[in-house]
């Protein structure tokens, strides 16, 4: 019966705060299960150091980074798949609530550490093990609320950290007198419990405990939350209540006053969970509201389902670094509130119209809209306060359309009266001080074609400086309704206009005008004139001219152009488009705020500019912009910005200069030839003794920057070692393939919509090692192997010269010792036998073997001398044919002239090459002093780049004249050429003389 009389107390309520209720729409972004989150029943939020969310959910634990989920479920090591609370602790612990017991989770750690995920459970009684509040206090204990009492941890960095029961006077008789369902710290270092029954209790510092009953029943008195705000005050969230110190907690006094009912205005719901922002406004959540208690103390604002919010409340609350306020549902999901004093009104602000397509404020600063109501007509929305009010212009029955283009059809002039487009005509009502007298107000005037207005359908209204009126029609002229002259006053122009779409006057006076063609105009002299080109297809939606006297066009498929000198005799422009990254190239709207930033409404949303650095932030409706193209764009006297779309209204305050911290930026993983490094779940600042083997270069980086700031855009530039920085791109991991071995540092920083890049880059120090055969101690290990091999090379070539050598000089001295002395022995004694023979018949024989036996002498003295190893040099071979020629020539009383040219360098020859020019030689020099009948010889050895040339020549009879002979020594000479490689050329005339010339290559 209890509950029953709650649920109807409760829906009275409901029906009674509806009409107090803010009806703004609040700026709501949903994540789900289809966004990666693991489960939609989310029981906390948490946001970490680094600038993470952690959502414990009813699957697991969800780690958001502002762009994705990454998952903690049973298969990573949970003991449950459900996590009640995650509490973000010291020495990089995060505690973790399950009903299966208490984790102890540390991202930093790999996935094989037994230390990674910690599963804690006290001793004893089995219903210890189901944890339902964690608190960590500012001495670093822990504190666990169970269903069987208090817990605590007092060494939370210790590798096996244990649960010790604290005991603080529970009954433990009747149901949830035992069962702890929350905690909190105050200000003097006490700590706060909070009972299932009821009860509250306070354990003082030094052990004592004080205990508070409630004299609420059950279950609606069952306490479900606390905080302990800045300000020392104590807030208790019952099962429907919300309670609050009166005074600053100390022992004795502890009075509590009840802010659920009438007096204190928060309705009497289930509270689920408070939290207090940085800014120290207090968010209470609650069974089907939000309350938010502002900290200038300004009366509390109450948040439902109007609202946006789900129809049963939101169930935890948490806030990110850049402000927003996340909160979590038991089936819906998470929420994200944005900040940025972004609000949109709808009906429930008093719009009483479907599609808002114009802006402005009255002389005595009044904002007021205009927009259609489908099947009513045009209705002017007037604000007062925090609401706005509704109503229909009078005009006359024949009226029943305003136009169909979304564009400025109401205006208050600078005399105060108000003129008023429709498909009729031009309606001209007269001074008034609220656009809310229209709705009760006769136009003094409807202007049609009879009067001069170029065409009955107006769709566009502009006054300039001097008061003038200038009216946009169905007809391609243009047209303005002239103060001083009372009438309208059409434009001529110099080329073919469509109709006129958007007006503006820049700084020296001159009239722009935007036609349906996308065609620019500027009437100058009572003259339009074209800039900028002929057509180019879509309308121009609107005009600016900034502080700065530029002149800014909003067109419908060029983007944006800007005109620094609007009054030049030809204006040049600068287009904006995607690659300055604009969302859209079709703009609606333009307005600048008092920092000089550009606003400029989309098809989706409202980029903002910074003209000078060109960056642009995106908001969209996930930040508060109301849906639908953004047709309006205003700013009032006060600096707000207000746009108008067609599916609602949003006020913008704009922040002073960048609305952003600098955004951090955390190394999120690390891929090594397609197998994942280690990295913390938690994202890291810095890795270290990254070593990538050989085969496997190809290395993928993993980043993100964190920032959940409204409109801001997160890009990255990335380089490695000392490189410039990259461009920025958009993706969240870099790949490099096939680098060459080597130390390197890979560097990443996120940049924002305002230009900002991270305080400092991610990194990550990684070794690409070389191959085996490219390694140091490998290459080593070679180089002395190989000299080693070419020692005992060297010196296995040296032994056998060395035996080559012995053999030679053995071979020599034999030939010389024995058959050189064999020789001259018989040649002497055929000498003195001829001699005693004298006459006889056997004296020419023995005279012919004294003959051979001296030419054998003067062969074996050749061969002794060409094996001879110290006989292995040129200037060993140039003494020995000049010895030979003189000895030849002079015997003949034949002049020698013997020159050596060239190289003055002494060459190393072998045994080959030596023999066969010496033979050579020798052959030319007997051929001469046999034959040739020659008084003169001339021989030349020159010696050029290890190119050997022998010429010998003499003033002989040339080889006609010479003696008959078999002609094998010139064959055998040029065999002996061939031998070498080289060449030999004999040149030879009757009467003329001989030249023998020999071309060979010294070896290297």
């Amino acid at each position: 019966m209890r509950v029953s009389a709650h649920c109807r107390i409760l829906e009275l309520w409901v029906l009674a705060i509806s009409c107090s209720l803010h009806g703004a729409q609040l700026p709501l972004r949903r994540y789900t299960t289809a966004d990666g989150l693991a489960s939609n029943a989310v029981f906390s939020i948490a946001s970490d150091s680094r600038g993470f969310l952690w959502f414990a959910n009813a699957e697991g634990l969800s780690r958001f980074d502002g762009v994705g989920f990454a998952n903690q479920t049973t298969s990573s090591g949970l003991p449950h798949r459900t996590v009640t609370q995650v509490l973000i602790g010291r020495h990089g612990n995060y505690w973790l609530a399950t009903p299966a017991g208490l984790v102890r989770f540390r991202p930093d750690l790999p996935p094989s550490s037994a230390q990674r995920m910690l599963v804690l459970r006290p001793n004893g009684k089995p219903e210890s093990a189901r944890i339902a509040a964690l608190l960590e206090d500012r001495a670093g204990t822990l504190w666990c609320g169970t269903e069987a009492g208090l817990y605590a941890i007092h060494d939370t960095a210790s590798p096996a950290p244990q649960l010790a029961e604290v005991q603080i006077g529970l009954p433990g008789t009747a149901w949830g007198d035992s069962d702890i369902s929350a905690l909190a710290e105050d200000g003097e270092g006490a700590l706060w419990i909070g009972a299932t029954d009821g009860t509250l209790y306070r354990r003082l510092p030094d052990g004592r405990v004080e205990r508070h009953l409630s004299h609420i029943p059950l279950p609606q008195g069952q306490v479900t939350h606390l905080l302990a705000d800045r300000k020392g005050r104590i807030w208790v969230g019952r099962g429907s209540s919300l309670e609050r110190s009166t005074t600053a907690p100390h022992p004795g006094a502890n009075g509590f006053e009840r802010l659920s009912g009438p007096t204190g205005g928060v309705p009497p719901s289930r509270v689920f969970d408070i939290f207090e922002s940085r800014e120290g406004d207090i968010w209470v959540a609650m069974y089907r509201f939000l309350v938010q208690f502002p900290a200038d103390g300004s009366p509390l604002l109450v948040w439902a389902k109007d609202n946006g919010l789900p129809s049963r409340g939101v169930g935890s609350l948490a806030q990110d670094r850049d402000g927003n306020l996340w909160m979590g549902t038991g089936d819906l999901g998470a929420f994200k509130l944005a900040a940025g004093g972004i609000r949109t009104y709808s009906a429930e602000d008093g719009i009483g119209m479907d599609a808002v397509i114009s802006v402005a404020e009255t002389l005595r600063g009044e904002l007021y809209i205009g927009g259609r109501r489908e099947a009513e007509g045009f209705r002017i929305g007037v604000r007062s306060g925090e609401a706005f009010h509704t109503v229909a212009p009078r005009v006359p029955a024949k009226i029943h359309y305003f136009g169909w283009r979304p564009a400025r059809v109401i205006l208050q002039d600078h005399t105060g009266e108000w003129w008023l487009a429709s498909s009729e005509g031009l309606c001209r009502y007269p001074r008034l001080e609220s656009p809310s007298l229209l709705a009760q107000t006769t136009p003094k005037a409807v202007y049609t074609t009879r009067d001069g207005l170029p065409a009955d359908v107006v769709v566009r209204l502009y006054e300039d400086r001097g008061g003038n009126i200038w009216v946009g029609t169905e007809a391609t002229r243009f047209a303005y309704w002239s103060r001083s002259a009372q009438k309208f006053i059409e434009v001529p122009a110099g080329g073919v206009p469509s109709f006129a779409s958007a007006f503006c006057q820049d700084g020296a006076g001159s009239v722009w005008i935007g036609d349906e063609w996308g065609q620019l105009w500027r009437v100058r002299e009572g003259r339009a004139a074209l800039i900028g080109g002929p057509a180019s297809k879509g309308f121009i939606h609107d005009f600016l001219l900034d502080h700065a006297g530029r002149l800014w066009v909003a067109t419908g498929n060029r983007g944006l152009l800007r005109f620094d000198q609007p009054a030049a005799a030809v204006p040049q422009f600068r287009q904006y488009g995607y690659a300055d990254g604009l969302s859209s190239l079709n703009l609606y709207s333009l307005a600048e705020d008092r920092n000089g930033y550009l606003y400029i409404g989309t098809g989706g949303g409202v980029d903002r500019l910074d003209p000078d650095l060109a960056h642009i932030r995106h908001y969209t409706s996930a930040d508060g912009i109301a849906p639908g193209q953004v047709i309006a764009a205003y700013r009032d006297r006060t600096g707000d910005l207000w746009f108008g779309t067609n599916h609602g209204f949003t006020r913008l305050v704009p922040q002073a200069g960048p609305a952003s911290n600098p955004p951090p930026v955390w190394i999120t993983g690390l891929s090594i030839a397609g197998r994942s490094a280690p990295v913390s779940e938690a994202g890291e600042a810095s890795v270290h003794q990254v070593v990538v083997q050989p085969g496997q270069e190809h290395i993928q980086f993993d980043f993100v920057g964190l920032s959940y700031s409204p409109g801001n855009v997160l890009r990255y530039q990335y380089r490695l070692g000392d490189d410039p920085w990259s461009a920025p791109i958009a993706s969240r991991s870099v790949h490099y393939g096939a680098l060459p071995p080597g130390e390197y540092r890979f560097a990443v920083r996120a940049v924002n919509s305002d230009g900002e890049a991270s305080a400092a880059p991610a990194t990550v120090d990684f070794l690409v090692a070389p191959p085996l055969w490219r390694r140091a101690w490998f290459q080593g290990m070679l180089t002395a192997l190989a000299i080693a091999v070419a020692v005992s090379l060297h010196r296995v070539r040296v032994a056998r010269l060395l035996a080559i050598e012995r053999v030679r000089t053995r071979i020599a001295t034999d030939l010389h010792d024995d058959i050189g002395s064999s020789l001259s022995q018989i040649a002497i004694l055929s000498e003195v036998a001829h001699q005693r023979t004298a006459g006889g018949i056997a004296a020419e024989p023995i005279e012919r073997i004294g003959a051979l036996s001296r030419e054998l002498l003067d062969s074996i003295a050749d061969i002794v001398w060409a094996i001879q190893p110290h006989k292995d040099h040129l200037s060993d071979l140039k003494q020995r044919m000049r010895r030979f020629a003189a000895d030849v020539l002079s015997a003949r009383n034949i002049e020698m002239h013997f020159a050596v040219t060239g190289s003055g360098r002494d060459f190393e020859l072998n045994t080959e090459l030596r023999r066969q020019v010496y033979l050579i030689f020798k052959e030319s020099i007997n051929n001469i002093a046999r034959h040739s009948r020659a008084t003169e010889a001339r021989i030349t050895l020159r010696v050029v780049d290890r190119q050997l040339a022998l010429e010998v020549s003499d003033n002989g009879c040339g080889i006609d004249g010479r003696n008959s002979h078999d002609g094998n020594g010139l064959n055998s000479m040029k065999l002996r050429a061939a031998r070498l490689g080289g060449s030999l050329e004999v040149r030879s005339d009757a009467g003329q003389g001989t030249t023998v010339l020999l071309r060979t290559t010294l070896p290297v």
